[in-house]
């Protein structure tokens, strides 16, 4: 047993390794097998992947390029072969030489084309499958040298051209990474030649031989298809890492342009193109802040259209915006690229100047813009003129803050439009004063109406030919405890300004309505008074009704209470025009106050009824050394008489001017010659003294005596 068992052994063992040889080589064509699923799998993968197209283009680029090396190599082969058998006068080798080194140059002709031309970026399939099939062509030649054209027994004579072929196989194998199709297509034939001749050699050696040459072609095949799998895999990867690059910087590229947006839409004003109030408040700061280490002067200047609601309302909101920017547009050309320019609001835009004159530069532009306004804006095929006012503020001489800063520019701009608009004002330290005082008087009025601070008092009306007493004037008086006496123009404003307007009226007329109960009781039972009320009212509440509520509560008679209106109300008719309709059908007398100094309508003075004008006291000043004057008071007494309208004049305050008045034929006469304006609980006093110096047949108002009354 064991003689037969160290007979045999041997024999198993070859068993074993023929079994180990077989496994592998089944391995070795599972390889290659899932190596041309692989290319296939690749090939179906480019039909649907940009990315596997475009590793096709760069892979026939690379094989393009290798293969030059291979040209040149199989030419400097051929030649090799040729010197080897150059003693066998052979015709067929001759011709083969021939198609070798054309096959050599049209194969290197055609790569350079397709490099030039750029044809494995633009068509790489075609450009595959003509490779692989003109380097098959190749390899075929070769495989014909040892087999057809001249047959030799390369284990013999032939081993000289055996190297050269297997050098040959070797060099492509191993250079054509990622491009094994082409590198395949030249080599398998080659093999396939070289099997052949080591199997015709026959005996141990040729099978051997034979054997080995496919073992080698299998292994070197298995080598390039996992060398092409993982350039595939590296391919993929980096196209894909490309990709994702591009993609990074696709998303970063809109990032960044949506972020410009945002920024121009966080600083930007979408109507007028400038910057907004948002951002020109983070310059003014910024510009302060340099400004207090420079010792820089910093400008603002704040430019408002006038009436712009008008222009809103008449071309609607898009015709406004087509202004705004018009406009906008002027002062950005107008002020430069040095400076900043922005809307702030609705039809407020804003200049900041930076620079050591900055005060001279922002008046040098307020008067170009303030130029430029005679140029119209073209709206909807509609010129419009423009107006603005402006207003001027400098650091550190008006403010030391961007607060204070716009609040004083905000008040140079509110004093142009006060003066008139389309002005140009700079900041002073009174207006600060001036709003400082305004305020406190509207903070404080409220208070005063409640605790009855705010007064009525009372100025005669004398009817000059007789010196009888015919009315009073009831006037407003306020003594604050800060500021003194407050004019009524202002008491007026402030009660606006708070909508106190009513109640402040109301209360004048029911001290009115007081002074008229008392007035009975001085034996002044036909004596009226008037009372004043301001235009703007008119649109605040009902004047008549709250008149109506103050005379039933008191009990005085309607037509002893005189409303005296400005010239303004009259020119307003459907505001005031219904009120005053309403005031006349009540009983009230109507007078127009400061006649004169307005636009009247005759045709509201007939329609209306008015009782009563009264000349202001601006052309009685001068009344004694102006002509114009008398000629234009002689005017309104005559229309008077006409119209059957009684003349009162007021600011009558001495002798020559009395006496004037006189002779032109005026009929009642106010002013402090005859008294200033009083308290009610002093009236009785006065008129105990004036009706003490009255003689009861001709009056002597023309007396000196009168001037002390007047105190």
């Amino acid at each position: 047993m064991q003689y037969w068992l160290k007979c045999w052994w041997p024999f198993g063992l070859l068993r074993l390794r023929t079994v180990t040889f077989v496994k592998r080589l089944y391995l070795v064509a599972g390889e290659v097998l899932r190596g041309i699923n692989l290319f296939s799998g690749l090939a179906k993968q480019t039909d649907m992947t940009a990315l596997a197209a475009e590793k096709i283009r760069a892979k026939v680029a690379l094989s393009a390029r290798k293969f030059i090396f291979l040209d040149g190599l199989s030419a400097l082969l051929a030649i090799v072969a040729l010197m080897v058998l150059l003693e066998r006068n052979d015709v067929a080798f001759g011709c083969w030489l021939v198609a070798a080194l054309a096959v050599t140059v049209l194969r290197y002709t055609i790569s350079r084309t397709f490099l030039y031309y750029a044809y494995d970026s633009r068509y790489p399939r075609v450009v595959l499958r003509f490779m692989v099939a003109v380097y098959g062509v190749h390899g075929a030649l070769w495989a014909m040298l040892p087999t057809i054209v001249v047959p030799i027994d390369l284990l013999q004579s032939g081993a000289a051209v055996l190297v050269l072929m297997g050098g040959l196989i070797g060099t492509v194998l191993c250079r054509q990474t990622g491009a094994s199709a082409i590198a395949l297509a030249f080599a398998m034939p080659i093999i396939l030649a070289l099997i052949y001749q080591f199997a015709c050699h026959g005996g141990f050696i040729g099978i051997v031989s034979a054997i080995n040459m496919g073992l080698i072609g299998l292994v070197m095949a298995l080598v390039n298809i996992r060398s092409d799998r993982r350039f595939v895999e590296g391919e993929m990867a980096k196209l894909r890492l490309e990709s994702y690059a591009q993609t990074l910087a696709s998303v970063n590229e809109d990032i960044r342009h949506k972020n410009i947006r945002l920024e121009a839409l966080a600083n930007g004003d979408s109507v007028t193109g400038l910057k907004n109030r948002l951002y020109f408040t983070g310059q003014l700061n910024g510009a302060l802040a340099a400004a207090r280490v420079s010792s820089q002067s910093v400008a603002l200047l704040l430019i408002d259209v006038d009436r712009f609601q008008t222009v809103n309302t008449i071309f609607g909101q898009r015709g406004g915006d087509h202004y705004l920017a018009v406009f906008g547009q002027r002062i950005q050309s107008a002020a430069g690229s040095y400076v900043t320019t922005a809307r702030i609001s609705g039809d407020t835009f804003a200049v900041l100047i930076r620079h050591d004159k900055a005060k001279e530069q922002a008046i040098s532009l307020a008067c170009r813009l303030l130029d430029e306004q005679a140029m119209p804006v073209v709206v909807h095929g509609t010129s419009v003129q423009v107006s603005a006012s402006i207003g001027l503020a400098c650091f550190p001489d008006d403010a030391d803050d961007a607060d204070r800063l716009i609040a004083a520019a905000n008040l140079a701009l509110g004093e142009a439009k006060t003066q008139g608009r389309k002005q140009f004002r700079q900041f002073n330290p009174d207006l600060k004063r001036k709003v400082d005082r305004q305020h406190a008087i509207e903070q404080d009025l409220q208070a005063a109406i409640d605790n009855g601070t705010i007064e009525t008092w009372f100025q005669p009306q004398i009817h000059l030919e007789t010196g009888r007493i015919v009315g009073f004037e009831a006037l407003i008086r306020w003594f604050h405890p800060e500021f003194g006496s407050i004019a009524p123009p202002d008491i007026i404003n402030a009660a606006y300004a708070m909508q106190l307007s009513e109640r402040l009226t109301t209360g004048i007329a029911c001290q009115t309505a007081l002074f008229l109960q008392r007035l009975q009781s001085l034996d002044l039972p036909e004596a009226t008074v008037a009372i004043n009320i301001s235009p703007r009212e008119f649109a605040l509440y009902d004047v008549a009704h709250m008149l109506n509520e103050v005379t039933l509560t008191y009990g005085v008679e309607r037509h002893l209470l005189e409303v005296e209106i400005t010239e303004e109300a009259i020119l307003n008719p459907d505001i005031a025009g219904p009120q005053l309709e309403r005031l006349d059908m009540s009983g009230y007398k109507l007078a127009i106050d400061d006649f004169g100094v307005g636009y009247s309508s005759l045709a509201y003075l007939i329609g209306l009824k008015i009782a009563r004008l009264k000349i202001d006291r601006s052309f009685v000043t001068d009344v004694v050394a102006s002509d114009a004057n008398k000629a234009l008071i002689v005017a309104l007494v005559g229309l008077g008489k006409t119209l059957g309208i009684e003349i009162v004049v007021e600011g009558v305050e001495d002798t020559q001017q009395l006496s004037v008045l006189q002779h032109m034929g005026c009929a009642i006469g106010q002013g402090f010659f005859f008294a200033r304006p009083m308290p009610s609980d002093r009236v009785p006093n006065w008129l105990e003294q004036y009706r003490q110096t009255q003689m009861p047949t001709k009056p002597v108002l023309g007396r000196k005596k009168r001037t002390a009354l007047a105190g």
